[in-house]
């Protein structure tokens, strides 16, 4: 029941029952959040007066406030990412070096760090491994000790009762005539 409930969370499973239209079931974004997304999806040419009118129309469409700030972040990216691109080249935007045994070099370094980073956590992570099983092992050892002692003591107490049976039964029979 746990996963079914969980499975219909995810897939934002939307159930209704009502006399005009019966049974209605769909998955998926509801239609509030389609008529959300629906004005936001297209395009923009960063006019502010379409960027009005759309954060408007989405502020009334939509139950949550943060959505229209959102859209209007999304559509200030969008206007700075078209001036940032159409004005500077790719490699100086993104400050990559000029030639590519700089970059093999550094792709390399970076390997290498990642690398040494690895080993020390498995390092780390088999320390602590092998800390919980000595742990576990001297505690084990600890349990066995003491129940064997147990089961000697229960032991000697019975080998005692026998030997005095015997003793007493020895002692019985040397009397008889």
């Amino acid at each position: 029941m746990l996963v079914l409930g969980v499975s219909a969370g995810i897939a934002n499973l939307d159930v209704h029952y009502d006399a005009r239209n019966g049974l209605s079931v769909r998955t998926g974004w509801s239609k509030s959040a389609g008529a959300v997304a629906s004005p936001a999806s297209t395009p923009n040419s960063g006019a502010s007066k379409d960027t009005a009118s759309t954060l408007t129309s989405l502020t009334s469409a939509s139950d949550a406030p943060w959505r229209a700030e959102l859209i209007a972040l999304r559509e200030q990216l969008r206007s700075e990412m078209h001036s940032t691109a159409s004005s500077t080249p790719i490699a100086a935007r993104s400050g990559a070096p000029a030639n590519d045994v700089e970059i093999v070099r550094r792709v390399k370094a970076l390997i290498d760090e990642s690398e040494r980073r690895q080993q020390t956590e498995l390092a780390l992570r088999v320390a602590e491994v092998l800390r919980d099983v000595s742990a576990r092992r001297d505690a084990d050892l600890r349990k066995i000790d003491q129940n064997l002692g147990l089961m000697l003591d229960r032991t000697g107490v019975e080998v005692m009762k026998n030997r005095q049976m015997i003793d007493f039964y020895l002692q019985r029979v040397s009397q008889r005539p």
